[in-house]
């Protein structure tokens, strides 16, 4: 796991030294905010990483002395084919439309759109 918040504090660094020559050079508004965003998501993520790298126990794949059978096991659960991401895309979609036509489509579409958000995380178990 340390890699992974190495490289994102990289990045974090990286948007924020990028804002820095932006802003000297003269940059807008609009790519100063969007490269100060850039700086802020990739910092929290970093700083979620170091602070898990500090409290769990080390991974395998963070040991120098691993093996194979330390990483066996149940990976999760995931869940199997399913057509559920397409009734939630499609009750989302009538949602958003819903906001422009009318209040009556908006609710017909996050309805639409829960009932198969319930569905899919019943079908995990």
């Amino acid at each position: 796991m340390r890699v992974e918040a190495t490289i994102w504090t990289a990045t974090a660094v990286f948007f924020a030294a990028l804002a820095a020559l932006y802003v000297a050079v003269g940059g807008e508004a609009a790519g100063t905010s969007l490269l100060g965003i850039g700086f802020a998501f990739g910092g929290i993520i970093a700083v979620w990483l170091w602070r898990r790298v500090r409290t769990e126990p080390v991974p395998p794949e963070d040991r120098a002395a691993a093996d194979m059978s330390d990483d066996a096991g149940s990976v999760g659960t995931f869940v199997v084919e399913s057509w559920r991401p397409i009734g939630i895309a499609a009750g989302a979609a009538v949602a958003l439309v819903g906001l422009v036509v009318g209040p009556w489509l908006a609710i017909i579409g996050a309805l639409f759109a829960m009932f198969h958000l319930t569905g899919l995380v019943r079908d995990v178990r």
